[in-house]
């Protein structure tokens, strides 16, 4: 479903993207593709929704837990292209290696 521009301002989703700052590069890249739910989509959306409750609750009541996982996550890089390279056959360098091996 391609969201109209009238229902796009109402639900002020330039403001609700702008407000997700995911902080590894594969939410980055998840946030890019995110699209609204159809009106076909309602019990995935609810499952969703559901899902982000819960999740709610345990960063409420497991704050410490939470942080600590999200310094580890600031770290986190990118190591998609070197993998794939490597599946292929390639030759990873020193550096490659070793972010491959702290990941």
């Amino acid at each position: 479903m391609i969201i109209n521009n009238n229902s796009y301002k109402l639900l002020d989703i330039d403001k609700v993207l702008e407000d997700l700052n995911p902080i590894t590069p594969f939410g980055i890249k998840l946030k890019s593709l995110m699209k609204p739910y159809s009106r076909s989509e309602e019990e995935a959306l609810k499952e969703e929704l559901d899902r982000i409750e819960k999740i709610k609750e345990l960063v409420n009541t497991q704050r410490a837990i939470f942080v600590e996982i999200r310094t580890h996550m600031r770290g986190m890089k990118d190591i998609r292209k070197s993998v794939e390279r490597a599946m292929e056959g390639g030759v990873l360098n020193s550096v490659e290696f070793f972010e491959i091996k702290n990941l």
